[in-house]
């Protein structure tokens, strides 16, 4: 499965000019992932560490520490709130 990375972060380096975010390249990185991985989440009952691995993250953990850093809550919790 290859994995998902914004458009501007697959140029190589000469050429990676995006927009000023107001974010560190990195932090951009994990916003742009956590958006995808919102995505994902709702569209079905893919599992965590799926959605995880095809937004480039490691480890299921790490997906959802920096989940709940930029978004607040976990996914799992996430993913329930779209169905309140």
């Amino acid at each position: 499965m290859r994995t998902w990375w914004p458009a501007t972060l697959r140029r190589p380096a000469s050429r990676r000019h995006a927009p000023d975010t107001g974010h560190k390249p990195h932090d951009y990185l994990q916003l742009c992932r956590i958006e995808r991985a919102k995505d994902l989440l709702a569209e079905g009952n893919r599992s965590l560490i799926d959605i995880a691995m095809e937004v480039g993250f490691r480890t299921q953990a790490h997906f959802t520490t920096v989940f709940q850093r930029v978004a607040g809550r976990t996914p799992h919790s996430w993913r329930s709130g779209l169905h309140d």
